[in-house]
């Protein structure tokens, strides 16, 4: 079935919250949406979007039959004119095997060298210290007594995080620790699948996403939200309210600073804790890819999924169109409940029905629902995906080991 507008196909890989924000964005664009999955259903065939579905092997696990996989099917399927990672998976598996795939189709990501740059939190740091007079106070260290001196040496209280921005730490984006007792007690041995870490001082302040579109380093779209509740209580965790915000002269020049040492290319988010009390600003990071929460600008006015896809088909000219667009939006807020109630469960099993942690997020999810203008996943034009996930999580306890048999984190 050939798409009316003429753009083709896009094959769509890594099945995320962002994905069907990417599904919806490229399907109402004019293309003909191919959905990547591994396994027998994902949230994202459910996406009256989705055209067709391509079934692969598991990038994470078996990387070079998918690479042979995805080469076959492009070899097959000559009407591919896109290919969209979504996921840093994803992202990373192309990009090391670019050579062998762009011949076949555009893919929508920046080129290697900022990907690798982006995704070693130590090397983004580094950048960051040339470019900022506070610069990130941090130590990358390779076991438990490097760590604890790293530790006394930033200064209480401090993060420590993994060096691989697409990884976690004992299920957690980062680890928040007061003392050495509470350090020692959070990470009593060296996990295994990490061969170093990062120890960082710790800085307050609300975070705040800001998708871009940058050319040769110069950013031409700029897009800001803040993140004003997790699904961890310390904040550390996936965003589960937020809110857009006007974009402000400092984060905007603070995040071309940035993408210039990098000479980004291409569509990305930068984090920043931004402390308003003190007005202090803090970087954290800079992703290669579109954020979780990429329905926030979506939903007011700023298509990120479709400025990365023209980016990456036709360079300038997308430049020069999407560089015209008005820098004010909406600041709408958005809500994410299964985030929410995903984290109520947690509560649950930890304190039981009655702790204060359970009335504090039911307190906070109220909040939420009555000041939310939309939904990060829900679209009442596109409801079975959103619908989908919420029966797997519904009937998680009747099926075989309790576990949904997909793991996507749709959430």
């Amino acid at each position: 079935m050939a798409d009316p507008a003429g753009k083709g196909r896009v094959l769509v890989l890594g099945n995320y919250r962002q994905t069907l924000t990417v599904i919806r964005s490229l399907g109402a664009s004019g293309y003909a949406v191919i959905v990547g999955r591994t396994g027998r259903h994902a949230f994202t065939d459910y996406s009256h979007h989705t055209s067709e579905i391509w079934e692969h092997p598991d990038v994470r696990d078996r990387e070079s039959d998918f690479v042979a996989a995805l080469l076959a099917f492009l070899s097959r399927r000559e009407d591919i004119a896109l290919i969209f990672p979504v996921g840093d998976t994803q992202i990373s598996c192309l990009a090391r095997h670019l050579d062998q795939i762009a011949p076949h189709a555009a893919v929508a990501m920046p080129d290697p060298q900022t990907i690798a740059a982006c995704q070693d939190k130590s090397r983004l740091y580094e950048i960051n210290a040339e470019i900022s007079t506070t610069g990130t106070d941090f130590r990358v260290v390779h076991d438990l007594v490097g760590m604890i001196a790293a530790a006394a040496n930033v200064g209480f209280p401090c993060v420590v995080k993994p060096r691989d921005s697409s990884a976690l730490l004992f299920a957690e984006k980062a680890v928040i620790v007061h003392d050495e007792s509470e350090l020692t007690h959070a990470i009593p041995c060296w996990p295994d699948e990490h061969r170093s870490l990062i120890v960082q001082k710790f800085a307050s302040g609300y975070r705040h996403t800001c998708h871009f579109l940058a050319d040769d380093g110069e950013v031409v779209c700029f897009f800001d939200y803040k993140v004003l509740r997790t699904d961890r209580a310390n904040d550390t965790g996936y965003a589960v309210d937020t809110v857009a915000v006007e974009p402000t002269r400092g984060l905007r020049e603070y995040c071309t600073a940035l993408t210039q040492k990098l000479g980004y290319c291409g569509v990305g988010s930068a984090q920043f804790l931004v402390d308003d009390d003190t007005a202090s600003v803090s970087f954290l990071e800079i992703n290669p890819r579109l954020g979780a929460a990429t329905a926030v600008p979506y939903c007011c006015g700023f298509d990120f999924p479709r400025m990365a896809a023209e980016y990456a088909v036709n360079g300038g000219a997308a430049v020069a169109r999407w560089g015209t667009l008005t820098p004010t939006y909406p600041l709408r807020r958005a809500a994410w409940l299964m985030g929410d109630l995903e984290a109520i469960i947690r509560e649950i099993k930890r304190g039981g029905l009655a702790s204060p942690a359970v009335r504090q997020r039911l307190a906070g999810i109220l909040r939420t629902l009555l000041a939310a203008d939309f939904h990060l996943t829900w679209s009442w034009r596109d409801p079975l995906p959103t619908c989908f996930v919420y029966a797997q999580r519904l009937t998680r306890p009747l099926r075989p080991g309790g576990r949904f048999r997909n793991t996507s984190r749709a959430r």
